[in-house]
């Protein structure tokens, strides 16, 4: 039997920017049930594309839950959260370090810090090292989804901190090699 979800957001505080592309709010919402995905934009990764003769050792981009505004206690956030791409054809894809090994790429809840650590370290590097669109490899850089782990099964929802707030973090660690 399928349930048909419908998800009411009239009274919600970020009714205003609900579809809006280009807006930076104060908060990340990721609710599943056909609820909310938030886009997530790392810009100036291109430019590393200029650095001759590097490579990405690691990659981390990490979420921090606002613990108050997701009210933990009352509502505990999902075990897991998804961090996918948008590919040039417009379409979502998990990051090619998700098949690596699903544990190496991350995403799972760390109630030491209530973070979503997500470890990105070969798809950064594909978007650096591989820039001819047509080449079968391209990722570029067009964006990313925050999503739930499970989308369908599983309703807990969590509100996070935007970079905006200090709440996102990208750590690269790189190494330069000599000619």
């Amino acid at each position: 039997m399928l349930a048909n979800l419908k998800h009411d957001y009239s009274d919600a505080p970020f009714l205003a920017d609900l579809d809006q592309e280009e807006v930076e709010g104060d908060l990340i919402y990721v609710q599943p049930t056909g609820g909310l995905k938030s886009r997530i934009t790392v810009t100036g990764l291109e430019s590393w594309k200029d650095s001759i003769n590097m490579g990405i050792n690691k990659a981390e981009i990490i979420f921090h839950v606002d613990t108050t505004a997701s009210d933990i206690h009352n509502y505990p956030p999902p075990s897991q959260l998804m961090f996918t791409f948008e590919a040039p054809d417009g379409e979502e894809y998990r990051p090619i370090d998700y098949f690596f090994n699903p544990a190496f790429y991350g995403g799972v809840l760390d109630t030491s810090d209530y973070t979503y650590t997500f470890n990105i370290t070969q798809h950064v590097q594909r978007i650096i090292d591989v820039t001819d669109p047509d080449d079968d490899e391209f990722v570029g850089n067009q964006g990313f989804f925050l999503t739930t782990g499970r989308r369908t099964d599983i309703a807990n929802r969590v509100v996070l901190k935007s970079a905006k707030e200090g709440g996102v973090d990208m750590k690269i660690t790189y190494s330069k090699f000599l000619d």
